[in-house]
């Protein structure tokens, strides 16, 4: 009985050290920053703490175990996730196929972030380059003052959005948004506008140069038609894409 009782409490310890290592793996390899925002990392460390914790304590049970009972078959359970993560750590997290693929939709906002507020005196530049550092500002920026920003020269960069209501001439300069988890990651981007359109080819990214103006275009969540930035592109060119690349709110 005492070594049945031993290979459960051994496989409960390696249970442990494998949940660790994968969150080892998770933060090392940075794939940690495509499942979570960086502003709850704190809980992360807690967690790590936890099960150094836990593994310590039952190292110490392996080897002073005293109570007998049965083997414990609900410890495979926890094997489950184990194996599932080394079936898929090789996948690639910017499969675009994959990412357009997903049930996220790009819905333009009728206002980006209510808390975040802008000097109305701000001056406006003649043009804007966006990039992963500045972008979510100026994005809500531009949103939130479309008449404003009409006219300025633009560059920024992203991966090709379609959806089938889309008409030839249009695309969607995309981005991905994160403001908690993977869980409600969002679409986030501007209608663009070239008479080649299709000759970007949906999931790849470009770098784009254009002129931000304004123009109706049907609102799926209010069902009507409502005014937005459009790019309207002057020129484009294929880009590398990122290894790592998701927007935060600050």
């Amino acid at each position: 009985m005492r070594k049945k009782t031993a290979v459960s409490e051994l496989l409960w310890l390696l249970s442990l050290i494998m949940y660790l290592i994968i969150i080892f793996y998770m933060i090392d390899s940075k794939k940690i920053y495509t499942l979570f925002h960086p502003r709850i990392f704190i809980f992360i460390i807690m967690e790590v703490s936890f099960l150094v914790l836990l593994i310590f304590l039952q190292f110490q049970h392996v080897f002073t175990f005293k109570t007998e009972r049965n083997l414990n078959k609900s410890v495979v359970i926890f094997f489950i996730p184990v194996l599932f993560f080394f079936a898929v750590v090789n996948n690639d997290r910017n499969d675009m196929a994959e990412l357009i693929n997903r049930n996220n939709r790009f819905i333009p906002p009728g206002r980006v972030n209510e808390t975040e507020k802008h000097n109305e005196q701000e001056a406006i530049p003649d043009s804007l380059v966006l990039d992963e550092y500045n972008y979510y500002h100026e994005y809500n920026k531009i949103y939130d003052n479309i008449q404003k920003y009409t006219g300025i020269k633009i560059k920024t960069d992203g991966y090709i959005y379609r959806e089938n209501s889309f008409t030839e001439t249009m695309f969607v300069i995309a981005n991905d948004l994160m403001w908690c988890c993977a869980a409600d990651m969002a679409v986030i981007g501007f209608y663009c506008e070239h008479e080649n359109a299709l000759d970007l080819e949906t999931g790849k990214w470009y770098e784009i140069t254009g002129t931000l103006g304004k123009r109706l275009y049907k609102n799926p969540a209010a069902e009507k038609d409502t005014e937005y930035p459009v790019i309207r592109v002057t020129s484009y060119r294929e880009i590398p894409t990122p290894d790592f690349r998701i927007i935060y709110p600050n």
